[in-house]
């Protein structure tokens, strides 16, 4: 039977020791982690089955976290923690990307019940795929940064020498970026449109 892994991200010590317990009921396992960096980490290592994350955070807040999460994996359960509830708290946590959100203080049993629903409704519709295996959640916010620097679409030349990373890694990371719409591509042909054309890459953003 599958031992299922989570990652609890809050800057409480209190919080994180009471979100470990409550799962050790269930023989949930739990990585806590303390701040966006150690979030990140915990994505790079690509054995977190669900993320809870903390809304309110110093530095970056849960919602920050929540996007980070989103840009490399579209599909793993993200549950927020909140104190409030309140029309524009849910309204920024659905718009970050998160699925469901729970309500602080924390009740062991309502907490447990998301927790364990997510994890199965997740595993049943089997959302799990290899796309994004050797997606680095860094690389991939330094690309994203990068392409945020062009005002017009470029090559996967320019995107590699200007990040001072292989040709061959960034044209992965484009794929990838191209399937999750965050870039589009554009067809570029030189002259008379005979031959190959050139392809060239622009960053997506909201509203584009």
């Amino acid at each position: 039977m599958k031992r299922w892994k989570i990652a609890a991200v809050d800057d409480n010590e209190d919080i994180l020791y009471t979100i470990t317990e409550i799962c050790r009921a269930s023989e949930i396992e739990v990585a806590a982690c303390r701040d966006y960096h150690e979030a990140q980490r915990a994505l790079n290592r690509g054995d977190i089955d669900l993320f809870l994350v903390d809304f309110h955070m110093p530095e970056k807040d849960g919602t920050e976290v929540v996007r980070m999460i989103r840009r490399v994996n579209r599909t793993v359960p993200i549950v927020m923690l909140t104190i409030e509830d309140s029309p524009e708290v849910v309204r920024r946590v659905k718009e970050a990307g998160a699925n469901d959100f729970a309500v602080k203080p924390i009740r062991a049993i309502d907490l447990l019940s998301r927790i364990e629903s997510h994890l199965k409704y997740h595993s049943q519709a089997q959302f799990y795929t290899d796309r994004t295996a050797g997606i680095n959640a860094a690389t991939l916010e330094k690309l994203v940064k990068q392409m945020e620097q062009y005002e017009t679409a470029v090559e996967i030349e320019t995107i590699a020498g200007d990040c001072k990373i292989s040709v061959k890694s960034v044209y992965r990371y484009v794929r990838y970026m191209t399937e999750e719409g965050l870039l589009q591509a554009e067809y570029v042909y030189q002259g008379n449109k005979k031959g190959r054309p050139r392809t060239l890459y622009r960053l997506l953003r909201k509203g584009s």
